[in-house]
C-alpha cells in the first residue's frame, strides 16, 4: 500500500452511495491529518451536498470535475 492512505466502507447492498462519500472522505480526512488529498469516487460524489461538504472542509474539487458538473452530470 506505501504511503497511500485507503479508506472505504462494507455497506448493505441497498445503501445508496452517493450517501457514504462523506463519511469515507471525513475518515481520509482523519487519517492524512489534512484536506491535501485525492479523493476518487464514482459520479454520485457529484451531489451538492457531498461538494459542499468537501469544501467546508478546506478539500478542493479539480476543474474538470467541476465542468462536468455544470454541463448537467449533477446529481441534485
Amino acid at each position: 500500500m506505501g504511503p497511500y492512505p485507503y479508506g472505504g466502507s462494507t455497506d448493505h447492498g441497498n445503501t445508496v452511495d452517493d450517501q457514504t462519500h462523506i463519511m469515507t472522505w471525513n475518515t481520509l480526512r482523519r487519517l492524512v491529518g489534512s484536506a491535501h488529498f485525492l479523493y476518487v469516487a464514482d459520479a454520485k460524489l457529484c451531489t451538492r451536498e457531498n461538494r459542499a461538504h468537501i469544501a467546508r472542509g478546506e478539500g478542493a474539487l479539480p476543474d474538470r470535475f467541476t465542468q462536468d458538473a455544470a454541463r448537467g452530470r449533477l446529481v441534485s
